[in-house]
């Protein structure tokens, strides 16, 4: 069965498995608060929001995945360095996403002995971020919605 914490499990691995090198967390919010235990590039998991899709008389999970991809930059960076940093992440959040794709969506799949059987209810969307403390933190949020292949039957969980 989907979860969300299995979906965080296939990420982690996919994200991790990249070879710019990302390092993967559990909170966007620990990326952007620049905690000292941070090595950019990032990304960052945000609990995802889940819902219940009605088709007919059965109810199937959906999950919308938001994930941070940023990179770090020094505080006198040209504007020039901020569109690569910007497109570099871009590109990242987009291979890891094709990576996810190919790998559960396209078919079932297994991670760590489980199926992973997932399809796309809405398309991912890269939205740019950046900030402008110290240290500016650039890239863009990816946020996508997927939906379980199968219905759970709830049956089983009462008396």
């Amino acid at each position: 069965m989907v979860t969300s914490e299995l979906l965080y499990a296939v990420f982690r691995a996919i994200v991790t498995a990249h070879k710019a090198g990302v390092s993967f967390h559990h909170d966007t919010n620990e990326i952007l608060d620049r905690s000292n235990e941070i090595r950019y590039p990032a990304c960052g998991w945000k609990l995802p929001t889940v819902g219940l899709k009605r088709e007919a008389s059965v109810y199937y999970d959906t999950y919308t995945l938001k994930m941070l991809f940023v990179d770090q930059t020094a505080k006198d960076r040209s504007p020039t360095e901020m569109l690569d940093t910007h497109a570099r992440m871009e590109a990242i959040a987009k291979q890891c996403w094709i990576r996810f794709h190919d790998l559960y969506i396209v078919d079932v799949n297994t991670f760590e002995g489980q199926d992973v059987d997932v399809f796309t209810v809405k398309d991912p969307v890269f939205t740019p971020v950046w900030d402008d403390g110290e240290t500016m933190i650039t890239g863009v949020m990816l946020m996508a919605t997927v939906q379980m292949g199968q219905p759970e039957c709830v049956a089983t969980y009462f008396n």
